[in-house]
Order: C-alpha cells, then structure tokens, then sequence
C-alpha cells in the first residue's frame, strides 16, 4: 500500500506525508497466519524525516464471515525514527492491532484498522494509529476511498503535537 498526502491553505503547504506499507502473510488454518510488515513514514508536519519499521508475528481470524471479517495480530519488531529535532528514535518494538471489515453491499465496503506500536527502549514511547473508511467501488481496477485518520504520538518530537488527523478522498487502484 501507498499514500501521498499533500494540503495547501493560502497558497502555504500545510502537509506532505508519504506512507509505504508491505505486508505477507502465511496462512497455517483458514483462521490463524503469520506476518511480516514493512512500513515507511515520513512527515515533516509530524517532526519526522523518515521512519522505517519492520514487524512479524501472528495474525488471527476472530469473525471470518461473508459480510463480517474480525482480525486481531500482534508481533514484534524494529523501528528506526530520524527525527527533524533530536533525539531519533531506534529500538526494539511490540506492536498489537486489530482490524474490522464490513461488506455494505456488492460494491460497498467499511473497513476500520488500529494498530498500536511501543518501544522496548522507552515505556512511555508509544504510537496509534486509527483509520477507517469507506469504499466505493468503481470498474474493476478502481474504487474511491472516503477515510480518516488519527496518528497519536504519546511522545512526540519535541515542538509537534501529539495527535494529527487526515482526512482524505482518493482514488484507489488494486491489482
């Protein structure tokens, strides 16, 4: 997965954020996995030049049905965070998430994803992050994509706030 975010106001950007997301998965039974995850941030809004993170670990099934699909998954991992001001961030991470689909109709779909990270190094160093959306689908390659998201940074780089939002529309294309 990818997604580029960028905002102006008044002829001033107000955001610029790139996210790269690859995750496989090996399935043992129709309900339990394993995974590995990489995942790639950047957001200069956010005080953050540049993350990268690598997970694996378990993934399970809860609610596996036609129009309701449960997922919850945890693992464990590495993240490096070069941030704009000091001190970065490279550590040893656990990281717990669930994942909640919802088929409106044939062509119609809600999908609500959290995903919580911690940091070995730090106790008190941890992330959110929260996304929900609905899809429409359009032809068979595209659909568009109404979604929210919340990034909470329990510490964040010193000057930023804890907390960021996006809303977005998009046009989403799978292969």
């Amino acid at each position: 997965s990818a997604s580029y975010v960028r905002n102006e106001s008044e002829g001033e950007t107000t955001a610029n954020a790139v996210m790269l997301g690859f995750r496989a998965q090996r399935a043992f039974s129709p309900r339990l996995a394993a995974f590995t995850e990489y995942a790639y941030f950047r957001d200069r809004f956010a005080g953050v030049l540049n993350r990268n993170s690598v997970v694996g670990g378990v993934s399970y099934k809860v609610v596996d049905e036609a129009r309701h699909l449960l997922s919850i998954d945890g693992g464990l991992g590495y993240l490096n965070e070069r941030r704009l001001v000091p001190p970065s961030v490279s550590s040893a991470v656990y990281a717990a998430g669930g994942g909640y689909r919802l088929k409106i109709s044939e062509t119609a779909t809600f999908t609500d994803d959290f995903r919580f990270t911690g940091t070995f190094a730090e106790a008190g160093d941890w992330r959110i992050s929260h996304v929900a959306g609905v899809t429409a689908r359009l032809t068979t390659l595209l659909s568009l994509k109404v979604s929210n998201t919340i990034r909470y940074a329990n510490r964040p780089v010193t000057g930023f706030r804890h907390t960021d939002t996006t809303t977005s529309v998009a046009l989403v294309a799978k292969f």
